[in-house]
């Protein structure tokens, strides 16, 4: 299963569709799931509706009850995994639009570990950070990538293993933290695949771009979601940083109404879907209101 959770100071009603601070969408993984020694891209998709930029930070930690494995791990019985440094199971990047992609691999080394300790262990998590530029100092101290074994390699490390005390003091409205629940498999079990989802004919980015007068129009968009791998259920979510989202019909062939608003500017669209095997697609598309036509 998947698990998508977006961190918040306090509970707050709002439009679920509508987004007006920095934050994180979705978080892909291509294959979707994550294997010790298997090279996989990891994507976020981040709202910035004040287009000021972000750093993006994301991490792996699996927990065996002893913090992250990935930091190194010596047992009772001296069966030991080395640390690893950040740069193999960290990512840190600055995203430039609405998404973000790395290159990343989970340590050869976790596998023995968890033959060793877990047998049947299926899972760890993925964590995303972002932050306005210089917002958030834990990305700049992995960025300075400390070696492996020092002070200040185990005092990030401490920190990602619970991260809960220090992601309730970032800023709210300069930041967003989630969190995602993946598998964990074999090189040659992975048997899912992401989600597809894409506009029908005429559907174009450029047809979201509206003008309005006394009363604006929504816009109707459908899209084609295909879902190859074992999963059956499709779990459709759209969000925008303009306007607002009237209504999602899910189907094979899935509409989406999007109601411009009468605010002059230009936001996103975010179009969603999450298997029930932790798989994820995403479309997203620019989209604006002009000047009243006179």
């Amino acid at each position: 299963m998947i698990l998508l959770a977006l961190y918040a100071c306090a509970p707050v009603e709002f439009d679920l569709t509508y987004i007006d601070d920095l934050q994180i969408v979705a978080v892909q993984i291509e294959p979707p799931a994550l294997a010790p020694g298997l090279p996989v891209t990891l994507t976020a998709w981040v709202a910035d509706p004040e287009k000021r930029g972000a750093d993006v930070l994301i991490y792996t930690c699996t927990n065996l009850g002893y913090g992250c494995a990935e930091g190194g791990y010596l047992s009772e019985d001296d069966f030991q995994t080395p640390p690893q440094p950040l740069s193999t199971w960290t990512a840190v990047g600055q995203l430039d639009g609405t998404e973000i992609s790395f290159d990343f691999r989970l340590p050869d080394d976790e596998g023995a570990l968890l033959q060793q300790f877990q047998q049947g262990q299926s899972e760890t998590l993925l964590f995303a950070l972002a932050c306005e530029p210089g917002a958030c100092e834990i990305i700049d101290r992995v960025m300075a990538n400390p070696p492996p074994g020092s002070e200040a390699y185990q005092a990030l490390l401490d920190l990602f293993a619970d991260p809960e005390p220090w992601v309730a003091e970032l800023p709210r409205e300069s930041s967003s933290f989630a969190v995602k629940r993946v598998n964990l498999q074999g090189r040659d079990e992975i048997n899912n695949v992401n989600p597809t989802v894409t506009p029908t004919a005429g559907i174009v980015a450029s047809r979201f771009a509206t003008s309005w007068s006394v009363l604006p129009e929504p816009v109707i968009a459908s899209f084609g979601l295909a879902d190859n791998g074992p999963a059956g259920k499709l779990d459709v979510r759209a969000y925008t940083t303009l306007g607002s989202v009237q209504s999602i019909l899910p189907g094979a062939t899935t509409s989406i109404t999007w109601d411009p608003g009468t605010r002059i500017g230009h936001g996103d669209l975010f179009i969603v879907v999450v298997d029930d095997a932790s798989g994820i697609g995403v479309w997203s598309s620019d989209v604006s209101v002009g000047p009243p036509i006179e």
